[in-house]
């Protein structure tokens, strides 16, 4: 009610809201609709007027979070609700849509429940209004909290295998269809030598060989088959280093995508297979040296035993060059030689001197890498480095040597020093067996060879002589007045005359013929090969003796020799021991004389 012009007036203020109460009409049909569709599933509405504020909840929204409508709605402000990590997204969100920064507003949120724990919720809202401004905010609430978990706990899943991958040792990549790499963790890109930029789009192939590429097709073929096998890949790094990978590879993808790549796992076993190798090696190496002693207790001569230890050096060491030095009378002299390329030269030199002298004298192993540095060398060539001089007791020395530097390691070393020590014991048996075998055969007063090693010889003589028709010529020789020595001038005499005798004999027959002390005082010739030679020997013989004679006063009348000659040969009827008969016959007839 005014006063105008003294009267008192009813002001009336018309304005049109039909548009308004259309809309509003609308929403709320809309708003029943929805609420309708919604109830079947876990989602609730709200409502905001403006510029109030007051909020209208869904009582499914108070049901969603545990509370009863009634005691939700005494939250006028349902920020109070939120979780204070969420509260200024949530907000800002809100701000965006109601300047018009955005068309929809849209956020996802922790708000608390009755049981003081939060939920997630996502909540998608719209403004509606009219030329005066935005007057409704009109917004659904749904309920994500296990789809939000199960994204909470499968991004910390995620992040705990990318640590774990990341900082492991063993590589770890995966490679699409194409065998690109769209993902390799540290160790993988360390194990393929990578550098900066990575391994991501990076070809497998271009690691590999041929070779190694068919093999690879072929467990890519067994991937597509949805196979998972663990095999081994030489791959070659952008250095040129070669390593050997052992690789365990799944297959990715599912029914209805098909194969999309690999997933693998790869640890570099470059350096265990490489020791794996050595290993072997080495038992190899002792399985030889085993089948080495037996050949060297097989042996039974220096010579065999010499030629047996060059090869097992050779085959077991794998020595280019090497030589085995006997000590004779204060010299090194070289009894077998070995070299790769045949250029073997050798001399003797006194065991004073040179590298194999020294170790001789130390009795111990000395080697190095180059022989340029060690004083004491003489190396026979100028391109000999690295150097090895074992001591085989104080028998003998076996030197090895190389054209290249670092070649023998320690455990060559070892093995040539086991190798040294039976070379040592099998040296040291050969010559005692030599030795027990010479005083078996050897008469101990003249050492010559006695009447049990004649019909040995007389046994080989024999067949050599009807093989290759040559006669042999038997001389049989008894010493003059043996008895009266004896009992003149004692015993002992008597085993002097009976040494110069069998020294001068030996000294004045051919090489190839053999002395025997046939008994007491009587000696027997075996000349293989001689007829008229025989009487020429005898003429000798005697010559010699007068000599001795001339030059000695051990008794006081001259010493003479009785010599009887027969011959035999395969074509006469006679038999070896016939003609030894005959020989002893004709020398009694001449000690007559």
């Amino acid at each position: 009610i005014v006063q105008c012009d003294g009267e008192r007036r009813i002001l009336v203020t018309i304005r049109d809201i039909s548009r308004r109460k259309s809309s509003n009409a609308k929403l709320r049909s809309t708003q029943q609709k929805l609420q309708r569709a919604l109830t079947a599933g876990n989602v609730a509405w709200w409502e905001m007027e403006l510029p109030s504020g007051e909020v209208r909840f869904d009582e499914r929204k108070a049901t969603m979070l545990g509370y009863t409508p009634k005691r939700f709605n005494t939250y006028r402000d349902f920020t109070e609700l939120l979780h204070p990590d969420d509260y200024d997204e949530a907000m800002e969100a809100m701000k965006k849509h109601l300047s018009g920064e955005a068309d929809r507003y849209e956020v996802e949120y922790r708000i608390r429940r009755s049981d003081g724990r939060y939920k997630w919720l996502r909540d998608v809202g719209s403004v509606t209004g009219d030329e005066g401004g935005p007057t409704t905010v009109t917004g659904v609430v749904i309920d994500i909290d296990k789809r939000k978990r199960a994204e909470i706990r499968l991004e910390r899943s995620e992040r705990r295998f990318r640590t774990l991958v990341e900082n492991q040792g063993e590589g770890v990549a995966i490679v699409d269809e194409d065998l690109e790499v769209i993902f390799a963790n540290p160790a993988a890109e360390k194990m393929l030598g990578v550098g900066e930029d990575g391994l991501i789009g990076v070809s497998i192939p271009d690691y590999i060989s041929s070779e190694q590429e068919e093999l690879l097709m072929e467990e890519v073929e067994k991937r597509k088959l949805g196979e998972k096998s663990t095999y081994e890949l030489e791959i070659t790094r952008p250095d040129g280093e070669k390593r050997l990978l052992r690789v365990t590879v799944t297959p990715r993808g599912n029914s209805d995508e098909g194969y999309t790549g690999s997933f693998a796992v790869f640890s570099d076993i470059t350096e265990r297979r490489k020791l794996e190798q050595e290993r072997e090696r080495q038992r190899r190496r002792l399985r030889e040296l085993h089948d080495t002693v037996d050949r060297f207790q097989a042996t039974t001569t220096e010579e065999q035993l010499y030629q047996v230890a060059q090869k097992a050096t050779k085959d077991i060491l794998g020595f280019d060059f090497s030589t085995i030095y006997l000590v004779e009378n204060q010299t090194l002299v070289p009894v077998e030689l070995s070299c790769s390329d045949g250029n073997c030269s050798r001399s003797s030199q006194s065991i004073n001197e040179g590298l194999a002298g020294k170790a001789l004298r130390r009795g111990k192993t000395l080697w190095g890498d180059d022989l340029r540095e060690v004083e004491e060398a003489r190396p026979t060539r100028e391109d000999l480095r690295s150097y090895m001089s074992v001591p085989i007791g104080d028998i003998a020395v076996f030197q090895a040597a190389s054209t290249s530097k670092g070649t023998f390691s320690k455990r060559d070393v070892e093995l040539a020093e086991i190798l040294a020590g039976h070379l040592n014991e099998e040296i040291k048996r050969i010559r005692l067996e030599r030795e027990l075998q010479e005083q078996a055969i050897r008469d101990p007063l003249t050492g010559l060879y006695n009447r049990r090693y004649l019909n040995e010889r007389l046994t080989k003589e024999a067949k050599k002589g009807e093989r290759y028709e040559f006669p042999i010529a038997f001389l049989m020789i008894d010493v003059n007045r043996f008895k009266e020595i004896n009992d003149r001038y004692s015993h002992q005499t008597g085993d002097t005359i009976l040494q110069e005798v069998g020294k001068l004999l030996k000294d004045n027959v051919r090489s190839a013929d053999t002395v025997f002390r046939y008994g007491g005082d009587e000696f027997l010739v075996m000349m293989p090969n001689t007829d008229g030679e025989a009487k020429i020997m005898v003429s000798r013989l005697k010559d010699k003796v007068r000599e001795w004679n001339e030059n000695s006063d051990m008794i006081d009348f001259p010493l003479t020799l009785a010599i009887g000659v027969s011959h035999w040969s395969s074509s006469q009827e006679k038999s070896v021991e016939e003609v030894l008969k005959l020989a002893d016959k004709r020398m009694y007839e001449d000690k007559k004389r």
